[in-house]
């Protein structure tokens, strides 16, 4: 079976189950993403499966903040190289600027 791009599906390889979404396929294979992004893998068709309403939710919804990233210093510098990475037109910097910022909420202001 294959799945469209934007699909929300379960990596059922290894011990815990990831719930990812297709960004693209080839032949066999899907290329996945964390809901939200980060690193990209693939994984066969025959190892996936549809998520589930429960694990889509799960997955997109934004966790209760540990605290508040507006008096968070690191909040402030991440979204500066952001701005700065953005403005300097060099689209790997941005890339990498946005995944550090969104790293940093993920670990700091997550659950």
């Amino acid at each position: 079976m294959t799945y469209r791009n934007g699909a929300f599906v379960v990596d059922t390889r290894g011990e815990r189950a990831r719930v990812a979404q297709v960004i693209d396929s080839l032949g066999q294979q899907a290329h996945l993403r964390a809901p939200g992004g980060g690193e990209e893998w693939k994984a066969l068709f025959s190892d996936l499966r549809l998520a589930t309403r429960e694990e889509r939710e799960r997955a997109t919804r934004w966790p209760q903040m540990k605290r508040s990233p507006f008096d968070c210093q690191e909040c402030s510098k991440d979204m500066a190289a952001y701005q700065e990475a953005l403005e300097s037109g060099n689209n790997f910097r941005t890339a990498s600027a946005l995944v550090r910022q969104r790293t940093h909420w993920r670990l700091e202001h997550g659950l």
